[in-house]
């Protein structure tokens, strides 16, 4: 399953002015990811508001916002893992270090989980988002430890999210940072969180291009390979806390897809990195400033819940997104220039008879299945048909390919039912038969199914 990281609690740096410097999430926020399906939410908040000072009382304020944030969640059915958004330090003091011992982090999660415990809406404690440079390879296996023998005192029942050390690195998880992180737990409930970027190093900022990023379409399934082996290996159970990509190009969305197929084939849970009302124009947002739904969410929408059924989209008259989950799926295009991802199974790529000449559609499905169509709305004919085999063998306008794949720039002219004629410039990427056929070939090929070569 996958969910959202709802952001607000742990912006504004050093700031505590709320409602200036930060915010929680608010019941529109929570309102919004409910109708999306959204069944969980990552909440991060900032140790030093939670607790001004080392070793000082809990803040009663702050302590309040999130209560109040939980009990709002539960009237909704949202589950929240509650997430400690410090990179190992209370201000610039490291844990295990002189200005921060180990006793201080723990002292300080068993205060926050007996206040805590007994909130039906949460579902975890993220003891700390991404450790790193942490002094050594056993300071943070260490203070995890202690830390969930401090929650334990109090709360046997809640799940415990244990970041790895080394920024949380799910590509790296396997070298020496996380060598030690072996966690004893008599609740026999600790998730091992990692988190997992797509662009060069791997920071989740984005800065270069796709293509200069040196990005493919299953670098997020290769990347987390070396996780889900240590999963696999050790019998852990596992958490991808944050991962997003970018809104600026379309060659990210099956990025992402096949990243959310590779979870889901592990039984991984993972939640998106780019919920809230505060990220402004943030090219990982999943609503932008305007209130504009970022292409994300339409890839993500079908993983929101566990149980996966079939879609019947349909494109608006501008260029869309279409993209289609693991089951049959019928995805109709409309006006403008669409891109298509079907997506495995048997989908039907529909186009509607209110398409315009200069369209251009991109169809991708990366694992055709047999039993893909595609259908023309009131096309009573083909008036003429054109199909040639790209020459880029790896990759088509930057999508890698699969290896035996084949990428096709079709152009038909249809005459539909109202008697006018439209054209049709339709990439098709993956195994067609052949790129020779005549009109009257295309025409019976469109009703039948994909076949593989």
């Amino acid at each position: 399953m996958i969910g959202v990281n709802l952001s607000g609690a742990e912006f504004g740096g050093a700031g505590k002015r709320y409602g200036y410097d930060y915010i929680y999430p608010s019941e529109k926020d929570l309102d919004f990811y409910d109708s999306k399906g959204v069944e969980f939410i990552r909440l991060p908040f900032k140790w030093e508001r939670m607790q001004t000072t080392i070793d000082g009382p809990l803040n009663q304020a702050e302590l309040g916002r999130m209560k109040q944030f939980l009990d709002e969640a539960e009237e909704r059915g949202i589950d929240v893992i509650i997430d400690l958004h410090n990179y190992g330090r209370f201000g610039s003091a490291v844990i295990g270090s002189p200005g921060l011992p180990i006793d201080s982090f723990a002292q300080f999660w068993q205060e926050l989980s007996s206040e805590l415990k007994g909130y039906k809406a949460l579902s975890g404690y993220g003891l700390m988002n991404e450790p790193h440079d942490m002094g050594g390879v056993s300071i943070w296996p260490t203070a995890a430890q202690e830390a969930v023998n401090a929650i334990r005192t109090v709360d046997l029942d809640t799940a415990i999210y244990v970041a790895g050390d080394g920024w949380s690195s799910a590509k790296n998880w396997g070298s020496s940072a996380n060598k030690l992180l072996d966690i004893d737990d008599p609740s026999g409930n600790i998730i091992y969180e990692a988190h997992l970027y797509f662009d060069r190093d791997g920071s989740g900022t984005y800065k270069e291009s796709y293509d200069k990023a040196g990005a493919y379409a299953t670098i997020g399934v290769d990347r987390l390979q070396s996780f889900l082996d240590w999963l696999e290996a050790t019998g852990n159970k596992g958490f991808v806390g944050e991962f997003a990509i970018p809104n600026n190009d379309p060659r990210w969305l099956p990025v992402l897809d096949n990243f959310l197929k590779e979870l889901d084939a592990h039984n991984v849970d993972g939640a998106y990195w780019g919920g809230g009302s505060w990220w402004g124009n943030y090219p990982m947002a999943l609503v932008n400033k305007a209130g504009v739904e970022g292409p994300q969410l339409e890839v993500l929408t079908p993983y929101f819940d566990d149980e996966e059924e079939a879609v019947s989209t349909a494109a608006k008259s501008e260029n869309d997104h279409l993209v289609g989950t693991s089951a049959n799926d019928l995805l109709i295009g409309g006006a403008g220039s669409d891109v298509i991802f079907g997506g495995a199974d048997a989908d039907v790529f529909q186009f509607a008879a209110d398409s315009k000449a200069g369209d251009q559609d991109f169809i991708d499905d990366f694992k055709l299945e047999m039993g893909d169509q595609l259908r023309f709305v009131d096309a009573v004919r083909i008036v003429s048909a054109t199909a040639s085999l790209l020459k880029v063998p790896a990759s088509f306008d930057g999508i890698d390919l699969h290896n035996d794949a084949k990428a096709y720039d079709l152009k038909l002219v249809v005459e539909a039912g109202n008697s006018v004629s439209h054209h049709y410039e339709i990439y098709l990427v993956d195994a067609l038969k052949n790129a020779g056929w005549h009109a009257d070939q295309w025409e019976d090929y469109l009703g039948l199914h994909i076949n593989f070569e």
